[in-house]
């Protein structure tokens, strides 16, 4: 039998939604919901145990002023099996991802797949394109693929798999998608399958036990919450080591520093940014000072047979 889940809500001024809920990301509530709540805004935060919530709610009180936020307004309570698959899928709609791509619910199984739409079944799984984020990490990914057709991408927290699927769609000649979470695992399995990707993009549950050397991943994307990318960060250092480019997302623009030094400590070096709504997007290349030795030995090949020379 699962867990019970818990759910924090915090009642919050609609222009202060935003704001807050990025700062509670900064203090690790993963991922945030926000409803329309009459003339304000509802968050709401997910957890299997109260005591997590509870600590959230510490590391947050001292932020709670700011936005006038009063205690009767912050709740912990027992969520009902249904309320937590709602809350994440009941504003599932159509949307604009990218120029090119939009995400759109799948209403049946039998949907036929349509150029330039992604198809997503409801599901407990980040990644619906809703978040700026999201958005961020797509539009670089749909360049890079662009920009390079066959390349070989590595989608760290792949949640519902649409970054994957954006890759796929876009030109990559492989996809992988790491992703924790097992519920997130199998709505992401299956919205392979609902968009015929299956055979293009593979899910995993971790890390492979060894990086693949030959040929390795060309782009590595990482859509994480702030304390899971610095925590990961060696290891998707390691999965980067042929990459021509890294990006990292996931955190806000305040945040910016932490990141890029984290990056920059594992031999990466900034090579452009982006920003939406006071989210931020950070692109590496491998640093000079840390040349990676086997690829020069060894030069990729392009999935046309072609070799690609290091740049």
């Amino acid at each position: 039998m699962p867990a019970p889940l818990y759910s924090l809500t915090i009642d919050v001024r609609a222009r202060d939604a935003e704001a807050l809920g990025g700062l509670l990301v900064e203090l690790g509530a993963g991922a945030v919901e926000e409803r329309p709540f009459g003339r304000r805004a509802r968050l709401v935060v997910y957890r299997e145990g109260r005591g997590e919530l509870s600590a959230l709610v510490a590391r947050a009180r001292s932020v709670f002023d700011g936005f006038a936020v009063t205690p009767s307004a912050v709740r912990i309570e027992r969520a009902p099996v249904f309320d937590w698959q709602a809350g994440f899928t009941s504003q599932l709609r159509s949307q604009r991802l990218t120029r090119r791509l939009r995400i759109e619910p799948l209403s049946t199984p039998a949907a036929p797949r349509k150029s330039g739409v992604i198809s997503l079944r409801p599901g407990f799984a980040f990644g619906d394109g809703n978040h700026p984020t999201t958005r961020l990490a797509a539009r670089a990914l749909e360049r890079a693929c662009q920009r390079e057709p066959g390349l070989r991408v590595l989608d760290v927290g792949a949640g519902s798999g649409v970054l994957s699927f954006v890759a796929a769609r876009s030109g990559a000649s492989a996809v992988v998608g790491l992703e924790i979470d097992a519920a997130a695992l199998e709505v992401a399995r299956k919205n392979a399958r609902d968009n015929e990707l299956a055979g293009l993009v593979v899910f995993r549950a971790r890390f492979p036990a060894r990086v693949p050397r030959a040929p390795g991943f060309d782009v590595v994307i990482a859509n994480l919450e702030p304390r899971a990318l610095l925590a990961e960060a060696p290891r998707i250092a390691r999965a980067a080591e042929r990459a021509t480019s890294l990006l990292v997302t996931g955190f806000l623009v305040s945040q910016e520093q932490t990141v890029r030094e984290c990056f920059e400590r594992e031999g990466f070096a900034l090579s452009g940014k982006s920003r939406e709504k006071g989210w931020l997007l950070l692109s590496f290349g491998k640093s000079r000072g840390r040349r990676n030795l086997l690829w020069s030995v060894s030069p990729r090949r392009r999935s046309d047979g072609r070799q690609r020379s290091q740049r």
